[in-house]
This record gives C-alpha cells, sequence and structure tokens, in this order.
C-alpha cells in the first residue's frame, strides 16, 4: 500500500518490481500494490482495517477489494497555522503571505484523491476548531467508524478538537495521529487536521 501516485513514483516503481519478480517466480507469491492515493495517517487506516481482516481469515483478493473502495473515500481536511512553509516552498508568493500573515489568515486545505486542494480559510486561531467541525459534519459519511485527530506539534487547537471530537463523536474511535514529514515539509508543523471516510 504506497502513498499517493501523483506525489511518489512508489507504485509505479512497486509494480515495476512485482512484474519482474513474477516473471521470474511465477509460482511463488502472490503480491497486490494499491495505490493509497492519499498520504501518512490516512494510510494508516487501512493498514488496520487489511490486518484485522488478515487475522479473520479473509482472502487477500477480498482485502484488496476493501482497500480499493476504501482509499477513495479516505479524506482529511486541514488547518494551516502559519504561511512560513507555503512561502517557502512556493505554494505562495511572499506578497500574499505577508498580507495573509498581517490579516492572521488560516488557510484550509482538503487532501484526498491525490489531490491537496484549498478549500477555504478563517481568521485567527480561535476559529480553526470549528471550522474544522464544522467541515466535518457536511463531509463525513455518517457511518464512519473512525474520526482522525491529526497534528504536526501539539498546540491549543489540537488539544480543542480533541475535546469536541470526543463531546461530539462519543460512540467513534477517535484516533490521535502525528502528521506525516512529507505533509509538514509543504504546509509546516502547525497544522490541525481531521481525517474521515467521506460521503
Amino acid at each position: 500500500i504506497t502513498i499517493n501516485s501523483l506525489a511518489s513514483g512508489t507504485f509505479q516503481s512497486s509494480n515495476i518490481a512485482k512484474t519482474l519478480f513474477l516473471e521470474e517466480n511465477p509460482d511463488k507469491l502472490k503480491i497486490y500494490t494499491i495505490n493509497s492515493k492519499v498520504y501518512s495517517c490516512l494510510i494508516s487506516v487501512g493498514i488496520r482495517k487489511a490486518v484485522e481482516m488478515i487475522k479473520e481469515g479473509k482472502e487477500s483478493e477480498e482485502i484488496c477489494e476493501l482497500l480499493n473502495n476504501f482509499y477513495p473515500k479516505s479524506k482529511a481536511v486541514v488547518a494551516v497555522g502559519t504561511l512560513d512553509n507555503l512561502i517557502k516552498t512556493g505554494r505562495i508568493s511572499k506578497v500574499t503571505g505577508a498580507v495573509g500573515g498581517l490579516l492572521n489568515i488560516k488557510p484550509i486545505v482538503e487532501i484526498a484523491n491525490e489531490k491537496i486542494d484549498s478549500i477555504d480559510k478563517v481568521r485567527g486561531n480561535a476559529n480553526i476548531v470549528p471550522k474544522l467541525m464544522s467541515l466535518l459534519e457536511k463531509k463525513m459519511d455518517p457511518t464512519s467508524p473512525y474520526i482522525l485527530a491529526i497534528r504536526g506539534k501539539v498546540t491549543p487547537e489540537y488539544e480543542q478538537l480533541l475535546v469536541a471530537l470526543k463531546e461530539k463523536y462519543p460512540d467513534k474511535l477517535i484516533v490521535e495521529e502525528n502528521m506525516g514529514s512529507v505533509i509538514a515539509i509543504n504546509i509546516g508543523s502547525y497544522v490541525v487536521a481531521i481525517g474521515f471516510m467521506s460521503k
């Protein structure tokens, strides 16, 4: 199960390696490659599900089918606390970054299906958690068995998010996760995010 194929050549490389191996060893192994279409924390939920199915004695084909249907519905909404890394990586200009900093703008991005899209913004840290909770309610499949609470460094906003999630969704599994390094490099470590199964 690889990181999304638009962000990395890992999926393509694994398919090439699989083909080469099976040409020389046609009856040795069954090898399956799955493009998660997402990043670290969202990948891990599918892996947990696969491990559960393995323990239940499910066949490989059934597990792969579930994962290929699961990952396209995996989504995260991410609040970016500072614009510094977005400026450094050239995702926004220095002028835009300076104006955004003065106005205390916090971009909200969505990660899903091999894309990272800007979908909203808020002014000030106090509005981060209410906005994330609102987006979660609009976008999450009500049957989603889990919600990921994702952080870079631990911040007051992250702690507020945990409280809000546990109060609003007491029957769901709330999984705390650290943000992956690829995302941190691009958008910085002052990040608060929610991962879930989308509608």
